[in-house]
């Protein structure tokens, strides 16, 4: 059995935060992979993985290893589309296990202006329609056209049978059309455990690295 490696967040950074800053939305993207690989002393060329939605864009061929490796100039073990907190667990299991040394898991979203008789977040491209029930007012699906490297997929998603968890109200059933394929996911239960704090201390060699800071 391979021995399991520590694993740790190096470096990180944060684009400016505004409204029609005039950025898009790879500039931003871009801007932060290249201050989180300075601020935990690296380059480009140390990177051997990369979880995030939206790059590589712009010619047409998607997130493959082979496409993120020629667009960076890099060999990549480890590509998916990923971001936030799955991200992190993907990338932590990854690095664990030896499948990949570097990471990056940069994101970046830019709003297009509008004249104001749509809301800056409904655009081509991630446009949905939500339906709701009369009489509860609570959710009873949504469609929308999902842009994917296939093309333009139309996507019916239809929830019922709220149940109360813990006090959260929930749909229990998820019914998706899409491809003309259905797929129907039923929640049975809900647990809320307590976490104990320990779990988010950090590991003993980050943490030595933490005091030396202060």
């Amino acid at each position: 059995m391979a021995v399991q490696r520590d694993v740790a967040i190096v470096g990180v950074y944060a684009t400016k935060q505004g409204r029609n800053l005039g950025r898009t939305s790879l500039s931003l993207t871009m801007e932060a992979f290249h201050g989180g690989l300075a601020d935990a002393g690296l380059t480009v060329a140390d990177v051997d993985g990369w979880f995030n939605f939206d790059f590589p864009a712009g010619n047409g061929q998607g997130l493959t290893q082979g496409n993120v490796a020629f667009q960076l100039g890099r060999p990549m073990t480890v590509v998916g589309p990923y971001s936030g907190v799955p991200a992190l667990l993907y990338a932590s299991a990854a690095i664990r296990d030896g499948l990949a040394d570097v990471i990056v898991i940069p994101f970046g979203g830019a709003q297009e202006k509008t004249d104001g008789s749509t809301v800056a977040y409904t655009r081509p491209g991630f446009e949905f329609t939500e339906f709701f029930n009369v009489k509860t007012g609570l959710l009873a699906g949504m469609k929308m056209n999902a842009t994917s490297q296939m093309g333009t997929i139309p996507v019916v998603q239809v929830v019922s049978d709220y149940k109360s968890f813990g006090g959260v109200l929930t749909p229990t059933v998820t019914r998706q059309q899409m491809m003309g394929l259905e797929s129907e996911m039923t929640i049975t239960s809900i647990t809320f455990d307590p976490v104990d704090p320990k779990a988010f201390d950090l590991p003993p060699a980050i943490a030595a690295l933490a005091r030396q800071q202060k």
